[in-house]
């Protein structure tokens, strides 16, 4: 009895497993329905050893590319075929099969390193982060202990002008900060003495130095800092009289709009809100619902197909959806008079067409075989020529 592919390659996995021969041949026996002895199994492993020693080498493009042909469920007659048409050389079933075995235990031995790593990854992630978490946790107990000690001290809290009118008085540092002490002060002797250095450095002490009632130079700051900076836009924002809403009922177009919103000294967009809000509206002419003329309707007939959709507008004044309807309808009517119009119209169109064709048009240029017939034809009657000695 032949051996099937499926019988091969159920001896391969099992034995790949390190089953016994005992094993091996009496579940092969019972999913085949064979009667194999022993030796025969045996022989059939070493032969198959002996084949794979024997094998063609294979390179890491050839093997991946029918490793991706199975993967993709392709058979093996297939894959036999592709792998001709790819490489130029043949293929046996057999070394597909040991192909995609091998193939098949990389790619699962490599899933297990790729997942290894990932698990280390994230191991050292979580560790990464309470590291970062606990050193955050401490530098804000650290940090919350100083700024109690410093609350008690007074040092943390930010120098008033008072304050710093109260250092510059003093030509020294060293008499700042032993008499502002004795004063009773919140501030240390350092804090006070590294102010009156900081101030100086600035160069706000001359400043503060002339200064003598500090009440009154406190608000006087706060006046000028509070001072409401000008509109860039240079647009007015005064409440709205009766006077320019009466202007506004008596506009009717977009320019009028725009030359009160100017005069008045608003923005374009607020004098819109205001017109719109007010109910006032721009008094338009609906052209589309205007009548159409006769000569209207065989113009449109005639010159529509040849015209852009602005040019039409401006030609008949309406909008494009209502002269495309109205084309419709001419055309599908039943009417005695529009069928007559029609006619007429495909008369004047058929006389414009003849015109246009009658016109003199440029001789198209040759194709590439009849070029290449006239070359043959001009070789041709050259040797005709020489040989009748002309």
């Amino acid at each position: 009895m032949k051996w099937t592919e499926d019988e091969v390659a159920y001896l391969i996995l099992r034995k790949g497993k390190g089953n016994s021969w005992n094993q091996i041949q009496k579940d092969l026996n019972n999913k085949f329905a064979r009667d194999r002895s022993i030796n025969a199994i045996m022989g059939k492993w070493n032969y198959l050893n002996a084949k794979l020693l024997k094998a063609p080498f294979f390179s890491e493009t050839e093997r991946n590319f029918v490793f991706q042909c199975s993967r993709n469920n392709l058979s093996d007659y297939k894959t036999i075929q592709a792998f001709y048409e790819q490489f130029d050389r043949k293929i046996d079933k057999y070394d597909i099969l040991c192909i995609v075995k091998d193939k098949t235990i990389e790619y699962e031995e490599a899933k297990i390193r790729n997942e290894s790593k990932l698990d280390l990854d994230l191991v050292n992630l979580k560790s990464r982060i309470k590291k970062n978490l606990e050193n955050k946790i401490k530098q804000n107990k650290v940090r919350k202990l100083k700024n109690k000690k410093a609350k008690k001290t007074g040092q943390m809290t930010k120098w008033t002008k008072e304050e710093d009118i109260s250092v510059c008085r003093y030509s020294s540092a060293k008499e700042a900060g032993l008499n502002l002490t004795e004063a009773g002060s919140k501030r240390t002797y350092g804090g006070i003495t590294q102010r009156w250095y900081s101030l100086k450095k600035s160069g706000a002490m001359l400043a503060l130095k002339e200064v003598k009632k500090v009440p009154k130079y406190i608000k006087e700051k706060k006046k000028s800092t509070k001072s409401k900076k000008p509109r860039s836009s240079g647009y007015t924002s005064l409440r709205w009289k009766k006077e320019e809403d009466s202007l506004l009922s008596e506009v009717s177009t977009l320019d009028e709009l725009k030359t009160l919103a100017k005069n008045t000294g608003r923005s374009l967009s607020a004098v819109k809100v205001r017109f719109y809000s007010k109910g006032f509206s721009f008094s338009t002419k609906d052209n589309s619902r205007r009548r159409w003329t006769k000569e209207e309707d065989f113009n449109l007939v005639c010159d529509f197909y040849e015209l852009s959709i602005d040019e039409a507008r401006n030609l008949f004044n309406r909008s494009y959806g209502a002269i495309a309807s109205r084309l419709e309808m001419l055309v599908d009517s039943t009417e005695p008079d529009h069928i007559s119009m029609l006619m007429e119209a495909s008369v004047l169109i058929k006389a414009r067409k003849s015109v246009r064709d009658s016109k003199a048009t440029k001789s198209p240029k040759p194709s590439r075989k009849e070029r290449k017939q006239a070359k043959k034809l001009a070789k041709l009657e050259k040797r005709l020529a020489k040989l009748r000695g002309e």
